[in-house]
């Protein structure tokens, strides 16, 4: 149901992993390490530098991790307008850091991964309102202080890898 009126390269197969690395921020910076900024300041993700981000494989039980996360920032997105996607965004970020630097993290205690494989997924059945209390719920549940996905987020800023990509001076 969509027409182009240009080369148009599209990903295939197309996953949320997938979708989670290109969106991230160590996605964006490996990528525009190797391109060029346009007239204006628009970047063109070009498939020869898009196809040199190296996409480590990851087991069923991250990939769902994944696959939920993303679920829940695309359904707020999409119907509750409400911010709260970018505390997930940040999980995301997290997550693929822990992808990437897997020592790094480990290294600072600062894993995310391991906190979040209770986590649910949005029911197709569902309505949206039920499906927004669940979001909300779990947002609340993830953005207090004392959970360990945010504290571990909180230690990935002092890792000099994660600094460099995110521009904090260490």
């Amino acid at each position: 149901g969509y027409f182009i009126n240009a080369p148009s390269p599209i990903i295939t197969p197309g996953n949320k992993y997938l979708l989670a690395i290109l969106n991230s921020k160590l996605g964006d910076y490996y990528i525009r390490s190797l391109g060029v900024t346009r007239s204006g300041g628009y970047f063109e993700y070009k498939p020869m530098f898009v196809e040199r981000l190296p996409v480590p494989e990851i087991s069923n039980s991250l990939q769902t991790i994944f696959d939920n996360i993303i679920d829940y920032i695309c359904f707020l997105n999409a119907s509750d307008k409400s911010g709260k996607s970018e505390l997930l965004e940040s999980i995301v970020n997290a997550m693929v850091y822990e992808i990437y630097f897997p020592e790094e993290i480990k290294t600072a205690k600062a894993e995310v991964l391991k906190h979040l494989h209770n986590l649910s997924e949005l029911k197709d059945d569902w309505s949206d309102e039920k499906k927004i209390s669940f979001v909300k719920k779990i947002y609340k549940e993830l953005s207090e202080p004392a959970n360990p996905v945010s504290i571990a987020i909180a230690k990935q800023k002092s890792i000099p890898e994660i600094c460099i990509i995110e521009g904090i001076d260490s």
